[in-house]
Parts: structure tokens; sequence; C-alpha cells
């Protein structure tokens, strides 16, 4: 009895992270090493229509440590919005 529902909570929970994702949205990344770091920028796109809707940055160290992260969100036509 135990296994039987512990199995069909595990396919809801499975089933559900299928799900969970927007088929229609692309995501672009650009990652940067330099002499200061590491810059990875992330840019999700409509699929669709090709048009931005948001780009996250992050900053790292030489030594792989997070140093800042912006989240960015698409305000006018092609224009981002930082918000941190």
């Amino acid at each position: 009895m135990k296994a039987i529902f512990l199995t069909s909570v595990l396919s809801v929970l499975f089933s559900l992270n299928i799900f969970a994702a927007n088929p229609n949205h692309k995501v672009y990344s650009n990652i940067e090493n330099n002499e200061y770091g590491c810059v990875k920028e992330y840019t999700i796109v409509d699929g669709e229509t090709s048009k931005a809707l948001r780009k996250i940055a992050s900053f790292y160290d030489v030594n792989g440590n997070i140093q800042e992260k912006t989240y960015s969100i698409v305000r006018y036509k092609n224009s981002f919005f930082k918000r941190q």
C-alpha cells in the first residue's frame, strides 16, 4: 500500500516538472572569461516573435565567487529595465 502511494505521488511530481517549462521560450547564453573573472548572460526570448523577454547577468570574480546578479525585464520595445 505504501509503495503504491509513494509511486503515485512521485509520478505526479515528475509530471508537474515536465510541464513547468514554457516550450515557446528559448534561452540564449553568453559566457565571457577575462582577467577579472567571468560574466554569464542569459536572455529569454519568445520563440514565436523572437522578442526579448528577460535578461539575467551574473558577474563572478577570478575565484568563482558571485559578485553581482542583475535581472532585467523588457519595459518598452527593446529596452531593458534593470532590477536588482
